[in-house]
């Protein structure tokens, strides 16, 4: 539930202009899903990105155990890096590296949290050059997912 608590907080303090629709959900006690979009501005490019994702989500004792979005990430490249995610977003290779890069921008921003809490701070502030930018979900993904879970 930490993670996917940190991944939210992350999205919506970096974000400056993030728009979220939620559309059809579904849910009863231990699974849930749900299609929302996202319009926001990839803040290392500076582009404008809208994307469809459809989440699934594990929940237990009334918490989110584990929460999966699923995209184009290929089509998610293409906005958000222009035409080198038009031409190479769709190799496993970019993908990859667009995963890591997203899942190292959490780490970060929880680690930097995590310092903040344990000297009486408030919380750390957002971290920089993370591949989710500004509002895209923690760890893009196409054929993949975003994902948190229980941490």
């Amino acid at each position: 539930a930490a993670a996917v608590r940190a991944m939210w907080e992350m999205l919506c303090e970096r974000a400056t202009d993030l728009q979220v629709e939620l559309g059809t959900v579904a849910a009863n006690d231990r699974a849930g899903s749900a299609h929302w979009e996202a319009w926001y501005t990839f803040s290392a490019t500076g582009r404008a990105v809208h994307n469809r994702i459809d989440a699934r989500f594990a929940f237990a004792d009334g918490t989110i155990l584990e929460h999966r979005d699923r995209f184009d990430l290929w089509a998610w490249a293409a906005q958000a890096l222009g035409s080198k995610g038009r031409i190479l977003g769709w190799t496993p290779l970019v993908q990859n590296a667009i995963r890591r890069q997203a899942a190292a921008g959490l780490a970060s921003f929880r680690a930097k949290r995590a310092a903040g809490a344990s000297v009486g701070g408030a919380g750390g502030a957002a971290s920089d050059g993370a591949a989710a930018g500004s509002g895209a979900a923690a760890a893009p993904a196409g054929t993949g997912a975003a994902a948190g879970s229980a941490g």
